[in-house]
């Protein structure tokens, strides 16, 4: 039999004229260099290349002068969504550690992996140089924490940032899912 292909000229309208804000240039699309190259080589950390010790102080409402002063290089803040004190110590030179989001159940319990996850951080975690995951971490925790682990590594896998874990015992096993392990006895 016959064939019969028919080829117009498509024209499609937008049905409703599109918002000019919501409109984004090509520019846009372009990624922001704000995350930090942050790796270890061999038992080395290096963050631009460089070597680097982290000096982490915990934030309770100083002002930013004080870490400099200090010779802090690490702040913990207790959020990581507040871009505002993020911003006033990466002018400074000093970057932020934070505890990550977390899937947690009604309860306050951290979700198993397979069954709940975050959505990918975006923009909104600039500025965070590595996750902390907590001080005195209890050795029967770490099923939860595992699960925490796994759902931040799946989150983070633009920047793909450090875990910290200062832990009570277990080391060797924290040890296999954090790159950075501290020891509290």
């Amino acid at each position: 039999g016959m064939t019969e292909i028919l080829i117009d000229d498509l024209r499609v309208n937008p049905v409703v004229k599109p918002n000019a804000e919501a409109l984004v240039s090509p520019n846009d699309l372009q990624p922001k260099m704000t995350a930090p190259r942050i790796r270890f080589q061999l038992d080395q950390l290096q963050v631009q290349g460089r070597p680097f010790f982290p000096i982490v102080i915990p934030y309770q409402k100083e002002a930013p002068e004080l870490f400099e002063q200090l010779g802090a290089n690490v702040v913990w803040i207790d959020n990581y969504l507040n871009r505002d004190l993020i911003d006033q110590f990466n002018r400074r030179g000093i970057w932020a550690t934070a505890w990550p989001p977390s899937a947690k159940s009604n309860q306050g319990t951290i979700l198993d992996a397979r069954q709940a996850n975050l959505v990918p951080f975006g923009r909104e975690t600039d500025g965070i140089l590595f996750w902390n995951l907590g001080v005195r971490i209890e050795p029967e925790t770490h099923p939860q924490l595992k699960h925490w682990v796994h759902q931040v590594k799946s989150s983070d896998r633009e920047q793909n940032r450090p875990l910290l874990a200062d832990v009570t015992g277990d080391e060797l096993i924290f040890s296999r899912d954090v790159e950075m392990l501290g020891v509290s006895k």
